[in-house]
């Protein structure tokens, strides 16, 4: 079943995109040697009855360290399916398997596809869904108001294709999860 968004729920997801990529920019551009953490809780909370809808949950990150030193030169928005084991396929960013977008604070870009944390069990490859997932198509936007005219069929395209599989497709094969 294909899952679509209305107007209203774009222009809200578009303006918490809008609103974690303003949260970066400030983190970086302070530039006063203050490592931060920024709080994302919020921006989570304003989009539950959406990513709910999509069967998905959603973590932020500053990639591999606080503003304005991450290394990564990116901080990201990941979506966890919310059906899966979280003990296969945990929720966390540095461990499980979803769908990225990341936005490239020097450059100003953003890029969009499927995932995985630098801790993700290699072995969870061998699941069908994943195979298939992983060959899916990336998605690049060369800024905020490009992302804002092409993401939600990008978007939408790969939550389809995530969902598109059962939980158990996601099991390794020839061994149960």
């Amino acid at each position: 079943m294909e899952i679509n968004l209305s107007q209203e729920e774009q222009t809200r997801f578009l303006e918490t995109i809008r609103e974690f990529k303003a949260r970066v920019d400030e983190q970086w551009n302070n530039g006063n040697g203050e490592k931060k953490n920024i709080e994302w809780a919020d921006l989570r909370d304003r989009l539950i009855s959406i990513t709910e809808k999509l069967n998905l949950t959603m973590r932020c990150s500053a990639g591999s360290g606080k503003l304005p030193y991450a290394t990564d030169e990116f901080c990201s928005m990941c979506f966890f399916r919310k059906d899966l084991n979280p003990t296969s396929y945990p929720t966390k960013v540095i461990s499980g398997f979803y769908i990225w977008l990341g936005y490239y604070f020097k450059t100003g870009c953003f890029k969009l596809r499927f995932g995985t944390g630098e801790n993700y069990n290699p072995n969870l490859d061998q699941s069908k869904a994943i195979k298939n997932l992983n060959e899916e198509s990336k998605y690049e936007y060369k800024n905020f108001d490009e992302l804002s005219k092409n993401f939600f069929n990008n978007f939408l395209s790969l939550v389809n294709a995530f969902n598109s599989y059962s939980a158990s497709d996601f099991e390794i094969l020839g061994i149960g999860v």
